[in-house]
């Protein structure tokens, strides 16, 4: 058995009424459950380790004190006082260590007021960002018809040319036939 770093006559008498598995079971749940705490994602990993570490601690300390508060009903009083110990304790632990963290840091978890007021802000810069992209979609479809007009409009404008010079054209030939038929006739 593994030596127990408390006073001798405690662990003489733990060893009598065969709490063995009691600790060995007490860190596995509680490193289990430390560990569920690194996947908040809502704090920094750093608030996340000291929490565990916390519980961690609470946890342990919780399932010592229960399993001494136990231990005269027996082991099983000493199994259930270090079960209850253990869960009672890592809330607290937690809490301390989350509290000494942020007073270190200077950090200040986010309230549910915080959570939706960023998750409104959230939505309307992506309602704005839609929005600008329908304008700029709006604007590139509206210089593309100006386009479209204006290209019609030039083709337009040359057939007028083409159209005019064909007529000043025609109004020359005329004018110099009619001269020349003048210039003849009057000969």
């Amino acid at each position: 058995m593994p030596r127990l770093a408390m006073n001798p006559e405690l662990g003489e008498a733990l060893r009598k009424v065969g709490v063995r598995g009691a600790p060995a079971l007490a860190t596995v749940i509680a490193l289990a459950d430390a560990a569920g705490e690194l996947g908040d994602s809502n704090d920094p990993m750093a608030r996340n380790f000291t929490e565990a570490g916390g519980q961690l601690g609470g946890q342990a300390a919780g399932a010592a004190l229960g399993a001494l508060v136990g231990l005269p009903l027996g082991p099983a009083g000493a199994w259930a006082g270090a079960g209850i110990g253990g869960w009672l304790g890592g809330g607290p632990g937690k809490q301390l260590a989350g509290g000494i963290y942020d007073l270190a840091t200077g950090y200040k978890p986010l309230t549910a007021e915080d959570k939706a007021r960023n998750e409104l802000m959230a939505n309307e810069r992506t309602k704005m960002l839609l929005a600008e992209e329908a304008m700029r979609l709006r604007l590139a479809d509206d210089m593309q018809r100006q386009q479209a007009m204006l290209d019609v409009q030039n083709a337009y404008n040359y057939q007028n040319s083409l159209n005019q010079q064909r007529l000043a054209s025609s109004a020359a030939t005329d004018a110099r036939s009619a001269a020349v038929q003048q210039y003849l006739l009057g000969l």
